[in-house]
């Protein structure tokens, strides 16, 4: 009998480059996938979508400051993934009815 093992490190846990993204106003933690091509036309610096878990798409894109930059009133809009710093802002698409 044969069995087969892989082994898994924190790097390969997500899959498809997915990633944890954590906002910044109530540290609520949120699944953060790659960009679909139509996203990235619309925001070619976005890096991740969260999808999934809100109402419309949120595109998130890497900004040059630290969390402790954000000025007050702007957490909600402000994520971090593995100590970067992501800015959001809502993507979509107009749909024929």
């Amino acid at each position: 009998m044969n069995a087969e093992y892989e082994q898994l490190s924190l790097f390969t846990m997500w899959g498809n480059g997915e990633a944890i993204a954590i906002n910044c106003m109530d540290n609520k933690g949120y699944m953060a996938e790659p960009p679909e091509p139509w996203m990235k036309n619309l925001e070619p610096k976005g890096e991740y979508v969260l999808n999934k878990e809100t109402a419309r798409p949120i595109m998130l894109y890497p900004v040059a400051m630290s969390a402790n930059d954000i000025p007050t009133g702007y957490h909600y809009m402000h994520y971090v993934i593995r100590d970067q710093l992501y800015a959001a802002v809502y993507i979509g698409r107009e749909q024929s009815a």
